[in-house]
């Protein structure tokens, strides 16, 4: 019965001049001690530890369309309360718009199982306009933006710039725990 070792090791594919048998545990090629990095299974090479993606990443086609969908509910349900509760005080109600934005992205992400990435930033965003722009903030945050237009000697008044911080800031908390960047 002979061995069928190779007399001579095969050298690091990062590193040509040391000799080794260790290799990777997901693409099987030679790997010295200081390239190994120590895996849930084995040692992996660089390559295919920067190719393995969180599961908090990968993000399915109805996590999107759900985020979507509740935060454009939660934009239209702020934009309606925000109507029929005015408030008299600026620094408040941008507060509140910030706060409550910020419950709608929390309560959007543990729905859809804490994930997070572009995909759902750009639908949680854009529902979350659709929302606003559909209900009667909406309505308003279009006249004021009409007026900024068509005439802007009428648009730099309190309230308009006021509501556009509001709906401003509503999104930015609404979308914030979903954006990523590698």
């Amino acid at each position: 019965m002979t061995d069928n070792l190779d007399p001579t090791p095969p050298h690091c594919t990062f590193h040509p001049s040391v000799e080794t048998r260790l290799t990777c545990s997901e693409c099987e090629t030679p790997i010295c001690p200081k390239c190994a990095i120590p895996y849930e299974v084995g040692q992996k090479c660089k390559r295919c530890v920067g190719k393995t993606q969180s599961h908090l990443l990968q993000v399915s086609v109805k996590d999107i369309v759900l985020a979507a969908g509740l935060a454009a509910f939660l934009g239209w349900a702020y934009g309606t309360a925000t109507m029929l509760f005015p408030m008299p005080f600026l620094f408040l109600k941008v507060l509140i718009a910030y706060w409550l934005g910020h419950l709608s992205g929390q309560l959007i992400q543990r729905s859809i199982r804490h994930k997070m990435g572009t995909p759902l930033f750009v639908s949680t965003l854009l529902g979350g306009m659709m929302g606003l722009l559909t209900s009667p903030f909406g309505m308003v945050v279009i006249s004021a933006l009409s007026a900024l237009i068509f005439a802007p000697e009428f648009f730099f008044s309190l309230a308009s710039i006021a509501l556009l911080l509001q709906g401003v800031l509503f999104l930015f908390a609404l979308s914030r725990p979903f954006y990523y960047r590698a």
